[in-house]
């Protein structure tokens, strides 16, 4: 019992030092993304084209043109459809547009435009081509006996390799010409031994792993990261809790309104020399807004004129040294 008491006196004081304290998420800068959609582009069909057009010709679902239903491929673009920043439509169609899994042919205007649906531009999955490669060496591995002598034992080396190929070209639908083209490759590897080819064989069967998942969710993460914008965000502690002073610098923090906080703490810092805690909370909460409000050098003065009366502050030191670096 005693142990429990002693356990709940420790959570309810690390629960008061957490809440004593909170963070600002400042907006330092936005990183464009990598592919900009041209201002005039405001719908896009997203469509598969990556079906291979020597694979299976009369299968249940299949219309003459090589259209079906429902693949990996259309499962990409509906992952990295929430990403495209325009008003996307996912067509129900795919097509088998690749060969011996290359790159889909460029499409023509009329193609486009028929494929599009009345959207301003169309943005084709081109290809999407998995492989698996085995390559078996004969090579002698180095071995020391129980004597500590040397000899050589004849193994068979097997190496598989992963590849995934995914390639994305997006048409604009009034002038059939291409804004944007990229492909991606993947690549993941595996390697074991074994006496005989049979026997590595079963090794590599024992331990296989299927990579096109993860390779594609590779892909998918690249392609998400580059049609969108990147923040850069840096987070500033400030202090909540206190007399009510610290609580309203606080309140004014958590809603980004730093002016009211430098008006409300500057002019009322020098009355709290008695108050040591306080005065550096107050300090630090001050030095916080300045910094977020461009005023980095007043910011620095008032952590130096703060340490200078009244002796060295973690936080406030912290502060500075953070406050410099982001200055640089």
């Amino acid at each position: 019992m005693k142990n429990i008491y002693y356990l709940l006196i420790l959570s309810f004081v690390l629960l008061n030092t957490n809440c004593n304290k909170a963070y600002y998420s400042n907006l330092e800068e936005v990183i464009p993304a990598k592919h900009v959609i041209p201002t005039h582009i405001k719908t896009i069909t997203l469509l598969d084209r990556s079906k291979e057009k020597s694979v299976g010709i009369s299968i249940e679902n299949t219309l003459e043109t090589g259209q079906i239903t429902d693949n990996e491929g259309r499962v990409f673009l509906k992952q990295i459809q929430s990403k495209i920043p325009a008003t996307t439509h996912l067509s129900p169609k795919s097509f088998k547009h690749s060969f011996d899994g290359g790159v889909a042919d460029i499409l023509n205007k009329e193609d486009i435009n028929n494929y599009a649906e009345n959207r301003d531009a169309l943005l084709c999955l081109e290809q999407l081509f998995y492989k698996e490669t085995f390559t078996y060496v004969n090579k002698q591995k180095h071995q020391l006996d129980e004597n500590g002598n040397d000899y050589y034992l004849d193994v068979v080396e097997c190496t598989q390799e992963n590849q995934m190929q995914i390639h994305l070209r997006l048409y604009d639908t009034k002038s059939g010409a291409i804004l944007l083209e990229t492909p991606y490759i993947e690549e993941a590897s595996l390697i074991a031994e074994g006496l005989t080819k049979e026997g590595v064989t079963a090794k590599m069967d024992s331990m296989q792993v299927n990579r096109k998942p993860e390779l594609s969710k590779i892909i998918e993460k690249k392609v998400k990261s580059e049609f969108a914008p990147k923040e850069i965000r840096s987070n500033w502690l400030y202090y909540t809790k206190g007399e009510e002073i610290i609580k309203r610098s606080a309140m004014n923090i958590r809603h980004g309104n730093f002016e009211k906080v430098i008006s409300l703490l500057q002019p009322k810092i020098s009355t709290l020399s008695s108050k040591k805690k306080t005065r550096q909370k107050a300090v630090h909460n001050l030095a916080v807004s300045l910094y977020l409000t461009g005023q980095t050098e007043a910011a620095l003065e008032a952590i130096r004129k703060e340490l200078s009366q009244n002796g060295n502050h973690a936080s406030l030191i912290d502060l500075q040294k953070k406050i410099v670096q982001y200055s640089k």
